[in-house]
């Protein structure tokens, strides 16, 4: 993702380490990784250290404010916004440039690239819309993200959990810079995972003694395996004279 200098993927990237050391609930690990993370975002965005080298410039140019595509995209969503004051509830969904008359006055809205999930349902639901949408979708993430902090015991499900959190919080970042939410099989991936989040509580007890099994059963072999090497191991001629000391 960082050489290649796409800016939508290294912020994906970002947040989900961040969401992720936040949830881990683990100051071992959130204290220096964010030292280190931050060291290095202010090293790309704020200097020019490394510029000699081509993958270090490819980093740092998807922290470049003067990006000719992130303007033409900014220039679009201002043209949106004047004729989506007049449309609260957008220009309809399943509408496109092939169901849209020339002469109609929301043509525009249905041949412009948009460039970004968040405005693709602006554009075809309106202001009110995609209100209910981002409601919708920060009261599933806030959920699970208290599922992981304070409902699960075990470590491991902990980790599950936060990284399908963390996925999640990612990918809305992805959709706000491209089209990739509702894409197959991205929607089916994330959404999905974080089901699987809020089922993970109800499963937790079973998970636990399964893990504990596992576990005895690792030990008990590692036991037998230590048992045989010494069994054969191969022993002095005159250790027969420790059994009369």
């Amino acid at each position: 993702m960082f050489p290649s200098g796409t800016r939508t993927a290294i912020a994906c990237f970002m947040l989900g380490m961040i969401g992720y050391i936040f949830l881990s609930k683990s100051i071992k690990i959130a204290v220096p990784f964010s030292i280190l993370f931050g060291l290095f975002a202010f090293m790309l965005a704020f200097t020019t250290i490394g510029n000699g080298n081509q993958q270090i410039r490819r980093m740092r140019s998807a922290f470049d404010k003067s990006d000719a595509s992130a303007n033409v995209r900014t220039m679009n969503q201002q043209a949106m916004k004047k004729y989506l004051d007049e449309a609260p509830w957008g220009i309809g969904m399943g509408v496109g440039y092939k169901n849209v008359p020339a002469n109609n006055k929301y043509t525009f809205m249905a041949t412009i690239p948009p460039d970004s999930e968040y405005v693709f349902i602006w554009i075809h639901t309106g202001v009110i819309g995609i209100t209910i949408f981002l409601i919708c979708t920060a009261v599933m993430i806030l959920g699970a993200c208290w599922i992981v902090l304070f409902r699960l015991k075990s470590s491991s499900l902990r980790g599950i959990g936060a990284g399908f959190c963390c996925a999640m919080i990612s990918q809305q970042l992805g959709g706000y810079g491209n089209q990739v939410l509702m894409q197959f099989p991205n929607c089916l991936v994330f959404y999905g995972g974080l089901t699987i989040v809020y089922i993970l509580p109800f499963i937790e007890e079973e998970w636990i003694q399964y893990e504990n099994g596992l576990l005895n059963a690792q030990s008990e072999k590692r036991r037998l395996r230590l048992e045989k090497i010494e069994k054969m191991r191969v022993k002095p001629w005159y250790s027969w004279i420790y059994k009369y000391l």
